[in-house]
C-alpha cells in the first residue's frame, strides 16, 4: 500500500498542475460572445448581377484574458439540413465605417460592434428558403491552429418570410425574446444597402 508521503505528494502534484492550468488559461484567454439580441438577415446584389447573401449582428466580444486576445478572423457558417453556407467574408462597423477587418482585439472588458458576413462573390449564390437554421460563430485567435467556437444559435424562416426576402430591400430580423428562451423573427423593409462598396471590391478583385 503506498505511503501517506506518496499520497500527499500525488495530492500536491495535481493541485499545482490544476493552479498551472488555471493561469494559462487567464493568461491566454479564450475569446467570448454575448448573446446577441438582433440580427438581420438580408441579400445586395453586385453590378454584375451577383446575389451577395449578408448576415449582420451587433453583439460584445470578450476575453477572460487581461492582456485581452488578438483576433485574425471571424466566419460564420449558416446550416439548413443538409445545406450549409460560409459567410467568409468579415466586416465591422467603427465610427459609421464599414471596413473589411484585419484583425481585432477583444479585450478582458469586451468590445461592442456591429459585425457584417458575407458569401463570397465566386461561390454559389446562397438563398435564404424556410426551414429551421443553425448559425454558428467561430473565431480564429492570433497563433492559433485552430478555430474557436463561440457560438450555435437556432432559428426558423417561415414560408411567407423566404418569400419575402427574394425581393429588394427586404431583410429578416431576428430579435432575441429571452422570455421563451429563442429568436423572433419579423421581415423588414426598406433596407438600405449597407455593403454594396465591399462587395464590389471583393467582385472586382477575381
Amino acid at each position: 500500500m503506498p505511503s501517506p508521503e506518496i499520497f500527499a505528494a500525488l495530492g500536491a502534484a495535481l493541485i499545482g498542475f490544476s493552479i498551472a492550468l488555471w493561469a494559462f488559461r487567464t493568461y491566454r484567454g479564450d475569446v467570448k460572445l454575448a448573446q446577441p439580441s438582433y440580427i438581420l438577415l438580408d441579400q445586395d446584389t453586385t453590378s454584375q448581377g451577383k446575389r451577395i447573401s449578408e448576415v449582420r449582428l451587433r453583439t460584445a466580444l470578450f476575453s477572460a484574458s487581461k492582456r485581452g486576445v488578438v483576433i485574425d478572423y471571424l466566419t460564420l457558417w449558416l446550416r439548413r439540413g443538409e445545406e450549409e453556407a460560409n459567410f467568409s467574408i468579415w466586416a465591422y462597423l467603427n465610427k459609421q465605417c464599414l471596413r473589411e477587418s484585419g484583425g481585432l482585439l477583444a479585450p478582458k472588458e469586451g468590445v461592442v460592434l456591429e459585425h457584417h458576413f458575407l458569401t463570397e462573390t465566386e461561390g454559389p449564390e446562397f438563398e435564404f428558403k424556410s426551414g429551421p437554421y443553425e448559425m454558428v460563430i467561430l473565431a480564429k485567435p492570433a497563433g492559433s491552429l485552430r478555430l474557436q467556437k463561440l457560438s450555435s444559435l437556432y432559428f426558423v424562416i417561415n414560408d411567407y418570410q423566404a418569400q419575402q426576402m427574394r425581393k429588394s430591400a427586404m431583410g429578416l430580423c431576428l430579435r432575441w425574446d429571452p422570455k421563451h428562451r429563442c429568436y423572433q423573427s419579423d421581415i423588414e423593409s426598406n433596407l438600405k444597402p449597407s455593403v454594396t462598396p465591399l462587395v464590389e471590391e471583393h467582385a472586382g478583385g477575381h
